[in-house]
Parts: C-alpha cells; sequence; structure tokens
C-alpha cells in the first residue's frame, strides 16, 4: 500500500504539473444477480492538455440494492501496468 500512494502522489504531481487528466471508463461488464451487483471495467487516464496516455487501471465494483437505491460494499481499482516505471 505505501509504494501504491508514493505512486500516485508522484503521478498526481506529474500530471498537475503536465495540464491535468481525465479518465475514461470502458467496456463494463456488469453481472447483476437479484439484489446484488458485480462490475468489471478498465480506467484509461487521458492527459488533458495533450490528449496523451498516461495510464490504465482495472476496476472492480460490487453494488447491493437498498430502498434508497444501489450503493456501493467493495471497489478495486488496480493498475495494470508496472508501477515502478515512470509515466509519460
Amino acid at each position: 500500500m505505501e509504494s501504491y500512494k508514493a505512486w500516485f502522489n508522484g503521478f498526481y504531481a506529474q500530471t498537475s504539473a503536465n495540464g491535468e487528466t481525465r479518465h475514461y471508463v470502458h467496456d463494463p461488464i456488469v453481472h447483476v444477480n437479484g439484489d446484488r451487483a458485480e462490475i468489471i471495467a478498465y480506467l484509461y487516464i487521458i492527459n488533458a492538455s495533450t490528449g496523451g496516455f498516461l495510464g490504465f487501471a482495472r476496476i472492480h465494483e460490487k453494488l447491493k440494492r437498498t430502498s434508497a437505491g444501489w450503493k456501493f460494499t467493495y471497489r478495486s481499482v488496480a493498475s495494470d501496468q508496472d508501477l515502478s516505471k515512470p509515466t509519460s
């Protein structure tokens, strides 16, 4: 967890200095089973100034239907790339 925090802080500083980012969720796969749902999707991170690709991750979410609507019970965002390499 500490290595991810360090990577994220560096990534945030770098992207902020280079024009901010935009995040796009693609290819969601949704499985609904009664009052439970599970979603797998991919996150693409783009430089907002240049349109350049910065990174990607896999999203895994679980939801439960409540009287107030669907609520998250679990969320994971795991990088699909080598975090030891610098982003560009």
